[in-house]
């Protein structure tokens, strides 16, 4: 990985910041240290995927206000936090989005795959992890593109997949989007008052969220 970026980068990595889903504790911060330092890498920076939307958005202003709300589409629902900029983007709540009655977004697309497969396709409980890499493939290509044929394991013709897909399987859970930020600015103890620019998250990956911010 370490020549594979030097190389596409044409100079050496001069720093370093891995992204985690959780933060990491100092165990597992030293192992990746060695492991940087072993591949000759600078030591790495560990942050959140929260904390590094935050960061790599743009603001919408001047100055970019202290209180910055992240929310991110994940494998399973929507995530949602609160981290104090002014503080290396402390997190200082955060929320699952998440309508109980509706299943998990990758487990929603799979399903609407499966029902354009055609009549009396199986349609298990959970999705086996052929069928999870399939769907992780398609959300990251819908990325860049409208279209995607996909095969789930198991079916003799490929189907179509495209945004509303996506769409239609978060819906349910952005839907409580209201709730969950309601939740998030009292764990936070901000108001719904402090916050002055939203921005849209996407519905791929984790890291493809978007960011909105707040002073």
């Amino acid at each position: 990985m370490a020549n594979t970026a030097s190389v596409q980068a044409g100079t050496a990595v001069a720093s370093l910041t891995v992204t985690t889903p959780q933060p990491w504790g100092p165990k597992s911060r030293k192992r990746l240290a060695q492991a940087a330092t072993a591949a000759g890498l600078p030591e790495p920076a560990v942050v959140t995927a929260m904390a590094a939307a935050a960061a790599a958005s743009p603001p919408t202003d001047q100055a970019r206000g202290r209180f910055v709300l992240v929310c991110i589409i994940g494998e399973d629902y929507p995530h949602l936090a609160v981290l104090d900029a002014q503080d290396r983007y402390t997190q200082l709540a955060a929320v699952t989005v998440r309508d109980p009655e509706a299943p998990a977004i990758d487990r929603a697309v799979a399903d609407l795959i499966r029902m354009r497969s055609g009549p009396g396709v199986d349609r298990p409980t959970d999705l086996d992890w052929r069928t999870g890499l399939e769907v992780d493939r398609v959300r990251t290509e819908l990325t860049g593109a409208s279209r995607m044929p996909v095969l789930l394991p198991g079916h003799a013709e490929p189907v179509v997949a495209d945004g509303a897909d996506l769409d239609k399987a978060a819906r349910p859970h952005l839907d409580q989007l209201v709730s969950a930020l309601t939740q998030a600015l009292a764990d936070a103890d901000i108001d719904q008052g402090d916050i002055t620019t939203t921005g849209p998250g996407g519905l791929r990956r984790h890291r493809h969220g978007g960011a909105s911010r707040a002073r």
